[in-house]
């Protein structure tokens, strides 16, 4: 009965933090381990960096959620949600971030020292993210800076310093991630309007959100391209940015103004592929 009390408990907190969403995190992080060291990482320090940015990612979740009780209680899509219907208590999301800041802020002390001066700085713009739709539109780069922090920060973590091409990489998954934020905008663009959340969907229109997610997404492409050609890529890593390009292109095609029918096939299934894909080229050219 114990143990059934603690599966279910489990599948609730999973549920609250999404924990399928996570492989969206972890591609441009690990890769960034193995250009680093040129090579495979130590086992050791490459689970301390899965570890923080899972530790992270919950972390920004629970917060996400936390903060947005009250709006998420006025939306439609999210009016279900577990802190909204009481499943998950504030109580049990603010006992878990405090477990998992002390968690990653323990996996940090393992790595370079640096690290460590630095780490509440992801850690706060995570968070300080869910703030942003109150007051600008433009909140779908929030949460692209973090994805711009990451590959410099990882690098740090094991070297204690970074290079360009992490930068680059970084404005890579900044991009990606906030072309993916203004798709995903759409699900709530007039509940957003009802409420008076912002949001470039709110704000814009349908039109003007698929043209710009076009836009961002391209420039993802050529920041990828430019990137493999500072850390000196091979041609495996290239084919592997082709054929995210192709599922890029593909995610966009089946979103249009008139039909928005497969937006969830858009967000959820391409986005975890394109993540699986780029990061088996990316390692691949490395290791062979």
């Amino acid at each position: 009965m114990k143990l059934i009390k603690i599966l279910l408990h489990f599948k609730i907190f999973a549920e609250t933090i999404k924990i399928e969403h996570t492989i969206f995190a972890l591609p441009f992080a690990l890769l960034t381990c193995f250009i680093t060291v040129n090579g495979i990482p130590d086992i050791f320090d490459l689970l301390l960096i899965i570890f923080c940015m899972v530790s992270m990612r919950t972390v920004a979740m629970l917060a996400n959620r936390i903060i947005d009780r009250d709006l998420d209680s006025l939306n439609p899509r999210t009016k279900d949600r577990t802190l909204v219907t009481g499943k998950f208590s504030e109580t049990s999301g603010i006992t878990y971030i405090i477990v998992f800041v002390i968690f990653y802020f323990l996996c940090v002390s393992q790595l370079h020292k640096s690290s460590w001066i630095l780490s509440p700085i992801p850690l706060g713009v995570t968070v300080f993210y869910s703030y942003l739709k109150r007051f600008t539109w433009l909140c779908h780069f929030g949460i692209g800076l973090v994805y711009l922090i990451v590959p410099p920060a990882v690098q740090i973590a094991l070297v204690g310093k970074f290079d360009t091409w992490t930068v680059i990489i970084g404005i890579a998954g900044a991009l990606w991630v906030s072309g993916f934020d203004i798709l995903y905008g759409i699900f709530d663009i007039e509940s957003d309007r009802h409420i008076g959340i912002k949001s470039i969907p709110a704000r814009f229109g349908i039109n003007v959100s698929l043209i710009l997610t076009k836009s961002v997404h391209a420039l993802s492409l050529i920041f990828l391209f430019l990137a493999g050609y500072f850390f000196e890529a091979g041609l495996i890593y290239y084919l592997g940015v082709i054929i995210s390009g192709i599922l890029l292109s593909y995610e966009n095609y089946i979103v249009r103004s008139d039909d928005t029918s497969r937006l969830n096939t858009a967000f959820f299934n391409m986005n975890g592929l394109i993540a699986i894909n780029f990061l088996i080229f990316s390692v691949g050219d490395i290791l062979i």
